[in-house]
């Protein structure tokens, strides 16, 4: 499952409040309103800091259209001291997804401790076998009766034993690891994340924060028309946090 991943109704557009917003805003303002969601739904808890100046950069509308979409239709409510801000409905919708696969996860963790359980009962078949034949090999030593072809198919059943491999933990994949990264620090941007290779992405943490690669990467994202003169996601990437980052 897309861990960026939350629920949106076929007909949100209906709903009392977002017909006012719409009635006011139009689809600038339906659009804003859900881009908000999917910034709150960067954060942990799914609260947003109440700060309409970055939002309104990030979403390149004006800061009063923030304000009024947060502010004048119920659509958000705000928290403690004011600070931050949240929609009721918006983690009634969450915690239900959470719950999902928090259940997954717990079925897999049992899954994953049978197989366990399993491999480990037949480690311990194998070697009560061994074991076994090797008391059965020194028997054979010791009594000078036993035909040699006896001797020489408790042997080779000793040889095929020890040779059965040791089970060991999978290590993870540089790949796997990278998309580890892109998970933690940039989970609204994977898909566009992915074009980097793991060395350049290692050249852009350097020197800018996962917060300052990631935002550069939804710029890109929201302006489609520029990305496509770019055939280099890297130098892109790059160019564009000079301009943002170093010529502030």
């Amino acid at each position: 499952m897309n861990n960026s991943y939350f629920s949106h109704d076929s007909n949100a557009r209906n709903d009392e409040k977002i017909v006012d917003l719409r009635l006011k805003h139009g689809m600038e303002g339906y659009g804003v309103y859900f881009a908000i969601l999917e910034r709150m739904r960067e954060n942990k808890d799914y609260f947003h800091v109440k700060d309409y100046n970055i939002i309104a950069f990030d979403l390149r509308v004006s800061n009063a259209l923030v304000k009024s979409v947060i502010e004048d239709f119920g659509l958000f409510q705000c928290a403690g001291d004011g600070s931050r801000f949240y929609s009721e409905s918006f983690l009634k919708r969450m915690k239900a997804k959470d719950d999902v696969s928090k259940s997954r996860s717990e079925n897999g963790r049992k899954g994953a401790g049978k197989r366990w359980k399993i491999a480990n009962n037949e480690k311990t078949m194998a070697n009560a076998i061994f074991e076994n034949g090797k008391t059965m090999a020194n028997d054979v030593k010791n009594d000078s009766k036993e035909s040699k072809v006896k001797k020489s198919k408790i042997k080779k059943s000793i040889l095929s034993i020890e040779s059965i491999p040791k089970e060991k933990p999978p290590e993870k994949t540089a790949f796997e690891k990278f998309n580890d990264w892109i998970a933690v620090n940039a989970p609204y941007c994977h898909k566009h994340m992915k074009q980097l290779s793991e060395n350049e992405l290692e050249k852009l943490k350097q020197k800018y924060t996962a917060k300052q690669i990631a935002d550069t990467v939804t710029q890109l994202e929201n302006r489609k028309d520029l990305r496509k003169r770019y055939s280099n996601l890297y130098r892109t990437i790059l160019n564009w946090l000079k301009n943002e980052t170093d010529g502030k």
